[in-house]
């Protein structure tokens, strides 16, 4: 099975997006362990991460592919008065199935894709949210995905915990 593997991006754990056009003509395999280009909104998803840095605290990294379908937890919760705060997220369908992945802030739906089978348009989503406005979990609630099919789907994501 293919996985996207963007742990090799960047050294020093600045995020780095993936988008379609990078996978070419190959297949999300294809991806794995290659250095890809800086894009024109790296540096507003940097200073975004400078930003957190700079109010002390610790940006967490989690990149892996899940074929489970219904909702898998993927982060616990961070324990009582804390929250996930998502600050980006690459989804790939790595399946030859159109697949809907949903994330799941306990039971609560808080993001919802439609990917198209892999190496197509619209197999990958990638998003950064602004420091003020990041995808966030409910106090004291895990971040699951939910998947509509037993399809692979490739994740990366950064993230922080903070205080509610």
């Amino acid at each position: 099975m293919p996985t996207v593997n963007l742990s090799a991006i960047a050294g020093d754990n600045t995020p780095f997006v993936m988008r379609a056009e990078d996978l070419g003509s190959g297949s999300a395999s294809s991806v794995s362990g290659k250095i890809l280009a800086p894009h024109s909104h790296d540096a507003i998803m940097k200073e975004a991460w400078d930003t957190l840095n700079n109010v002390g605290l610790t940006k967490l990294f989690l990149s892996a592919s899940i074929s489970t379908s219904g909702s898998t937890s993927i982060i616990s919760a961070p324990g009582s008065g804390n929250k996930i705060s998502i600050a980006y997220l690459v989804l790939a369908n790595e399946s030859s199935t159109e697949t809907t992945v949903r994330l799941l802030s306990g039971a609560t739906e808080i993001y919802r894709a439609m990917l198209s089978p892999k190496a197509s348009a619209g197999s990958v989503r990638e998003i950064s949210f602004p420091v003020h406005h990041p995808l966030e979990c409910g106090t004291n609630a895990a971040l699951s995905i939910n998947l509509s099919g037993a399809n692979a789907i490739g994740y990366s994501l950064g993230y922080v915990v903070k205080v509610a």
